[in-house]
């Protein structure tokens, strides 16, 4: 092999590790809302799609987790039935359309007013996930409340907090 050919060579792979490098620290993020909905059989039969469009969902990428925009993707969000928010059955769906009407989220700036308290405050953007702690009786049944955790990567699973709470047998979590 020519000197010409090894340094060409040599090249490629420097700028193919360069962009893993810099993949690495991009923020992971999903490009569409809705990912979740579409179920983890997208992110084999439609893989393609998926690497552009569900990167986070899908775990294709490795950097930080990118904070989702606090917003209702829905205009008639308020026209449901409040248990769009609460019950389990409904969650996910609630958490990718309507989490700014559910209170799923912070929107920036936002100043809230306390109903006990009759105090305003405004908020902050998010800028890390609150420390949440759950605890699981040791005696629990070992059971997912929700009925569609296949749906997730089990890379949901390393949230444990959301995991204790919704998948516990999914995530091998008892």
């Amino acid at each position: 092999m020519s000197s010409y050919f090894k340094i060409i060579l040599l090249l490629l792979v420097s700028a193919y590790y360069s962009d893993q490098a810099e993949a690495q620290d991009a923020p992971c993020a999903d490009k569409v809302h809705n990912c979740r909905s579409y179920g983890q059989i997208m992110c084999v039969d439609y893989s393609d799609w998926a690497k552009i469009n569900c990167a986070s969902t899908c775990a294709f990428c490795s950097g930080p987790t990118a904070m989702k925009e606090c917003k209702d993707y829905v205009d008639n969000c308020a026209s449901y039935a409040s248990e769009m928010c609460t019950e389990s059955s409904y969650r996910t769906w609630a958490e990718d359309n309507c989490s700014k009407f559910c209170g799923f989220c912070v929107p920036p700036n936002s100043t809230t007013t306390s109903a006990t308290t009759g105090t305003t405050a405004t908020t902050q953007p998010i800028t890390q996930k609150p420390v949440v702690t759950v605890t699981v009786p040791p005696n629990a049944p070992c059971l997912d409340t929700i009925n569609f955790c296949l749906v997730y990567s089990k890379r949901a699973c390393t949230d444990v907090t959301w995991a204790d709470t919704y998948c516990r047998k999914w995530c091998a979590r008892c």
